[in-house]
């Protein structure tokens, strides 16, 4: 099983390749569940990981804890980057902040092989630059994604949860990120450009849909 325990006290740890190191009272049950440091930490489910933190859980295939404080998740895949920045309540917040609004549709455009990754996970990741900082970028209409994507093939249709909309200048703002956004009270950044407005989310679960167009 390669179930193993390192240091702490009351660490569990169970189930083909399940660890704990460090920590104290963490759990690590399911195939390759696996907590590192922190305190009262759940890892479960196929490839569950939690690392450092305090009372985090990961529950589900590939769901992630890096760091943070009172986070859980609860879904495939979650955003590794996102939620170590909010407690559960401020999660559920911005989710049903999110859930409130309506779907854009917007478009996407990228090469044909990352595009046929993206239809079948149905997730977009958020890239490391761009005039909004890194995030995930989209154009109002099919046609301005031709002179705006750093990349072409595959043009992607996408119903976008937009939430509340920063507007910034056409210049953009090179330094804007989730946390920065989150904090000043906002989900999306619109920049108005000549080209065709673009619009950037830094999260995954604002992407609700994706197809090709």
């Amino acid at each position: 099983m390669s179930a193993s325990v390192a240091g702490g006290r009351f660490n569990t740890a169970s189930g083909s390749s399940a660890s704990v190191s460090g920590g104290s009272g963490n759990t690590a049950s399911g195939p390759q569940a696996f907590v590192s440091g922190g305190s009262n930490n759940v890892a479960t489910g196929t490839r569950a990981v939690v690392s450092g933190g305090s009372n985090n859980v990961a529950t589900g295939t590939g769901a992630v804890v890096l760091g943070g404080w009172g986070i859980v998740f609860d879904n495939e895949h979650t955003n590794t980057t996102l939620y170590p920045y909010l407690t559960h309540t401020q999660w559920k917040e911005r989710s049903n902040r999110l859930n409130d609004t309506k779907t854009l549709v917007l478009y996407h455009q990228t090469d044909s092989v990352t595009a046929a990754k993206i239809l079948q996970d149905q997730k977009m990741l958020r890239g490391t630059v761009g005039m909004a900082g890194g995030g995930i970028y989209f154009a109002t209409s099919a046609h301005d994604t031709y002179h705006k994507a750093r990349a072409q093939g595959t043009v992607l249709e996408c119903q976008v949860h937009l939430g509340r909309v920063l507007s910034v200048s056409a210049n953009g703002n090179r330094d804007m990120g989730f946390r920065k956004l989150y904090h000043t009270g906002y989900d999306s950044v619109m920049i108005p450009r000549s080209g065709g407005t673009e619009y950037v989310v830094y999260n995954s679960d604002q992407v609700v849909s994706v197809r090709k167009k």
